[in-house]
């Protein structure tokens, strides 16, 4: 998500330097909200005041096209999952759960291996 909100080509990037990650964070991003976040004003501080970031599978980002980079690139990286969420709001919890087996749902159909 922070590498999609800085305007990169998240799948992209891991097939280019997939081989070298060692640790990839899995969230989501709620593009609506992103549409107008300047990021040449903006800071990460912002993001989360605006509730940018979400459980994977909840915002604008493709894990399916995610996980077949990954799988291309042959990476042995440890994924982790993670949903920033206000608890006045969303249970985190149940949004971290919900990212969680949308990533695993996504790495299963393109044959990556997950434990």
């Amino acid at each position: 998500a922070h590498l999609s909100l800085a305007g990169a080509d998240v799948a992209g990037l891991i097939h280019a330097w997939g081989a070298r990650l060692a640790y990839i964070q899995m969230q989501d991003l709620v593009a609506e909200g992103a549409k107008d976040f300047d990021r040449n004003r903006h800071s990460y501080a912002d993001a989360i005041e605006r509730r940018l970031f979400t459980a994977a599978g909840n915002g604008s980002l493709d894990f399916f096209a995610i996980c077949r980079a990954l799988k291309s690139a042959g990476t042995n990286a440890i994924g982790m999952i993670a949903a920033l969420k206000d608890p006045a709001i969303a249970e985190p919890y149940a949004y971290t759960k919900l990212g969680r087996e949308h990533v695993l749902r996504c790495a299963e159909r393109c044959g990556l291996e997950t434990s």
